[in-house]
């Protein structure tokens, strides 16, 4: 049974990525950077899991920045001129990652649903920050839906594995 405090900290991480997705796709780089130092630091000092979420943010972030980094080479999102992601890219796998112990922390509950979610959720997230930023797809706008989503089926299910190798994970 969640206490109150706690079922408040779950909606405020909610809101807390909700929030910070919007700030580094509408605003960029700089706007991201400063909402996951504010966020992020709200976020450790309520946590009573301050160690797995360090867990579970460090391996999301090298997964997510090798994905974004592949998507940018072969040509699925075109960013700029750089094949390095933007900061802002980057700053919305932090804020992932802070919610995989609190908010999303049913995903990882069975292997398949983290993957058919993830496959869902990484495609519309990524159309979505397409069409709301400087970002575009390179390639036709299915098909960059489809590559994504793909990915997206093996990249919660991946976080997890890695992720158990540092802490304890309940399921």
């Amino acid at each position: 049974m969640l206490t109150g405090c706690r079922r408040l900290f779950i909606f405020a991480n909610f809101l807390m990525f909700q929030v910070g997705w919007a700030i580094a796709v509408m605003l960029g780089s700089r706007a991201a950077i400063a909402y996951v130092i504010f966020a992020g630091t709200l976020h450790f000092y309520y946590s009573t899991t301050r160690r797995f979420d360090y867990c579970a943010v460090l391996p999301l972030f090298a997964i997510g920045y090798l994905h974004d980094v592949a998507l940018l080479l072969t040509g699925v999102l075109v960013i700029g001129d750089s094949f390095l992601p933007p900061p802002w890219l980057s700053a919305i796998w932090v804020l992932l990652g802070l919610t995989l112990n609190h908010s999303l922390h049913f995903i990882y509950r069975n292997k398949i649903l983290a993957s058919l979610l993830g496959a869902v959720g990484g495609a519309v997230a990524y159309s979505a920050g397409v069409k709301l930023s400087g970002a575009q797809w390179g390639i036709l706008d299915g098909w960059g839906s489809l590559i994504i989503a793909f990915a997206w089926l093996f990249i919660l299910p991946l976080h997890y594995s890695l992720m158990k190798n540092f802490v304890q994970v309940e399921t």
